[in-house]
């Protein structure tokens, strides 16, 4: 209704990447064919819940460096950021003057 659907694939940016705290890492994750959740990185693979899961090498990227790739300077209204339990450690990892881009804008 609002025209915000026109443009979203000019506006949003899907990464096939696992989002951390460094950039340039291999971690494994595992996809569970037929689940009906999202995959992980499991701890710990002899669970018989994890049975069948294929894994994945996946290649990290800072939030910095995604930043830096992808806001060309512009002002970033929604962050959805969603890395398996690392949300934390990207963050922490940001330089002061990159949390403050996101908080405020530059």
């Amino acid at each position: 209704v609002n025209g915000f659907a026109a443009d979203l694939g000019k506006r949003v940016v899907v990464l096939n990447k696992a989002v951390s705290d460094s950039s340039g890492k291999l971690v494994r994750v595992y996809y569970i064919p037929g689940a009906t959740t999202s995959s992980s990185a499991f701890k710990d693979l002899n669970q018989t819940a994890f049975a069948g899961a294929v894994p994945h090498d996946v290649e990290t990227v800072s939030l910095k460096d995604v930043i830096d790739l992808h806001t060309m300077n512009r002002h970033v209204a929604i962050l959805k950021l969603d890395c398996e339990g690392c949300e934390w450690s990207a963050i922490a990892a940001l330089p002061d003057e990159e949390f403050k881009y996101l908080t405020s804008g530059r």
